[in-house]
Parts: structure tokens; C-alpha cells; sequence
């Protein structure tokens, strides 16, 4: 289930990366394929960053006097029909496209509990179980410990 929720999202990402990728300069001139083929530079202040914590307002549905007027969810993209937001409601646990979505673009904070960190997108926790093969437990085993107190030129005279 995890796996194929992070193809999904690895997905999106690959898609997001091919729209801002035509926003990028180019190496040969100093513009963007969209500036030489408009003719003009491309709007980027719409631009967010992808895996985000936001929040969806919920206009679509007739709300009670004290019911959440946002859900959580997980910024994937934009539209492609319409000027939406593209996120993964947390509440429904569906994609949905909305114009009025607010994403909080903020760092996550950094634990050190050893768990699950609830604020990181679903890929990210998938990619922290994957093993670090780089790292040899051999080099750590063949240095011997030092011990600092055992100089003997520093005496307390008083």
C-alpha cells in the first residue's frame, strides 16, 4: 500500500518537474524555452513546493456551525485543465483539483525520537527505511578508543 501510494507520488513529482522544467534556463542563451517561445518571461510566483503540508478549504459542502472549515492534505501539482491546485486530501484520502488551497511551505521540523515524523510527506518516510549501503561498520571497529584524561601534564596546583 505504502509502495504504491510513493510510485504515485514519484509520479506526480516526475510531472511537476517537466512543467518547471520548461521554466528553467537554458544552457546555450540565458532564456527559458517558454521566454523564446512567448516571447515573454514566465510567471513563477505561482510556484510551490512540492510535498507540502496544506490546507483545503471545503466549499463544496454545506458545513456545521463548529466543523473544520479546512482539511490537511499534501500539495502534489496544478491542474492541468483549470488554474487548481492538484493535493492529496488527508480527510478523504482522494486527489482533488481546488483553487482555494493554502500550502505552508515552511521547513519540517527535525525529530529525534527515532519514529515516523507525521509533518514528512509519505515519500520522504519511505525513502528514510531504505539502507545505506555506503556505510562500512568494519572502519568504526578498528579504531580504539582514547582516553583524554590520561596525559598527566595538567595538575590542579592551588
Amino acid at each position: 500500500m505504502l509502495l504504491r501510494r510513493c510510485r504515485y507520488y514519484m509520479l506526480q513529482l516526475a510531472r511537476e518537474v517537466a512543467e518547471a522544467s520548461g521554466r528553467e534556463l537554458t544552457a546555450r542563451t540565458s532564456n527559458t524555452p517558454y521566454e523564446l517561445w512567448k516571447g515573454k518571461r514566465p510567471n513563477v510566483k505561482y510556484f510551490r513546493t512540492f510535498g507540502s503540508k496544506c490546507y483545503i478549504m471545503r466549499d463544496r459542502e454545506k458545513l456545521g456551525k463548529f466543523e473544520s472549515r479546512s482539511d490537511e492534505g499534501i500539495f502534489l501539482g496544478y491542474s492541468t485543465d483549470s488554474r487548481a491546485f492538484r493535493v492529496y486530501n488527508k480527510r478523504t484520502q482522494s486527489i482533488m483539483e481546488s483553487i482555494n488551497v493554502v500550502v505552508d511551505e515552511n521547513p519540517l521540523i527535525e525529530t529525534n525520537n527515532g519514529g515516523n515524523d507525521l509533518n514528512k510527506p509519505l515519500f520522504e518516510q519511505a525513502m528514510d527505511d531504505v539502507p545505506d549501503s555506503s556505510s562500512n561498520d568494519n572502519d568504526q571497529d578498528n579504531e580504539e578508543p582514547k582516553d583524554e584524561g590520561q596525559d598527566g601534564d595538567e595538575e590542579d596546583n592551588e
